[in-house]
Formats: structure tokens, C-alpha cells, sequence
């Protein structure tokens, strides 16, 4: 479990470095094909995005009700466990109090 936080706090670093350059070297293509080179920026990084889109969309599991990468007792231990971490918790949207979480600066003012 921590290796998958470490790389979770890895990429999240390294990701604004990258897009950081990535956008640099982009924007020199001011002029290709009549376009601006920020407009170059919006272009690829959304090819980029719609990519991965389709990949995720055809390669991730579904939910584990559904998915039939997992054998029948994997699927059933798989939902134990996110039964037992998720526990008696409800999201109650009457209960909240709205005025209260609507005027804390903590939420104005980070």
C-alpha cells in the first residue's frame, strides 16, 4: 500500500515539471499550420487526454461486480474487503449543515 502512495506523491510532483516543458517546446510551434502556439498546447495535451481516455476506457476493470478478470471467490473476498473499509458510512445530504460549511473560511480561504 505504500509503494502505491509513494507513486501516487511521485507523479504528482513530477507532473507539473513535465507538462512545464512539454508546454515550452509546444509553444515554439507558433506558426505551424497557421495556428498560435498556445493553441498548439490546447491540441496535443487534448489528443493526449483523449488517448488515454480510450485506453483507460478499454483496459481498467469494471467494478468488481462486474468484471470478468476475477474469478468467482476473488470478486467475493475483493467485495468483503471493500465492504469491511468502507463501513457504516452514509452520506446523509439532509443532515448536512449547509449554512455552517457555506460561511467556513477554511473553505474561502485555504
Amino acid at each position: 500500500m505504500s509503494l502505491r502512495y509513494a507513486c501516487f506523491f511521485c507523479f504528482g510532483t513530477l507532473g507539473p515539471c513535465v507538462s512545464g516543458i512539454l508546454a515550452y517546446g509546444i509553444r515554439n510551434m507558433h506558426g505551424i499550420a497557421g495556428l498560435e502556439g498556445f493553441r498548439w498546447i490546447f491540441i496535443i495535451e487534448g489528443l493526449g487526454t483523449i488517448f488515454i481516455s480510450l485506453f483507460v476506457y478499454l483496459f481498467v476493470p469494471d467494478f468488481p461486480e462486474n468484471t470478468t478478470i476475477l474469478e468467482a471467490g476473488e470478486r467475493e473476498h475483493l467485495l468483503f474487503v471493500l465492504r469491511q473499509d468502507k463501513g457504516d458510512q452514509k452520506m446523509d445530504l439532509k443532515q448536512v449543515q449547509w449554512l455552517k460549511t457555506l460561511t467556513d473560511y477554511k473553505i474561502w480561504f485555504p
